[in-house]
């Protein structure tokens, strides 16, 4: 039994270590990409931005500012596949939500 144990935690080291990060280019973004790159370490830490346009997805970011009519803030994610096609989007209140929906998209 504890063999097995063994080889069963081994294996899963081993595929762990063998997932490749996924990477998201920033095409745009109202945004300093260092608050991006920030909530998604915390929350995300598979996902990776870069600018290297053969990456997994394209993001553009817009919002930050007031922009609703109530006052509030609100951030607009839209997520790309590598065709160019609109595969996700969001639309929050705060960062760290639209981050948190972003991550769940990707790992899904």
């Amino acid at each position: 039994m504890k063999i097995q144990l063994a080889v069963l935690m081994l294996a899963s080291v081993y595929l762990l270590a063998e997932t490749k990060p996924t990477k998201v280019n920033l095409t745009s973004s109202t945004l300093p990409t260092a608050a991006i790159v920030k909530q998604l370490a915390d929350q995300c830490p598979n996902v990776g931005i870069t600018r290297n346009e053969q990456a997994d997805y394209s993001l553009e970011v817009a919002g930050g500012d007031r922009t609703n009519p109530h006052g509030n803030r609100l951030f607009e994610f839209t997520l790309f596949d590598r065709k160019g096609d609109v595969i996700f989007t969001t639309r929050t209140r705060q960062l760290h939500n639209a981050i948190k929906d972003l991550c769940s998209y990707i790992n899904k």
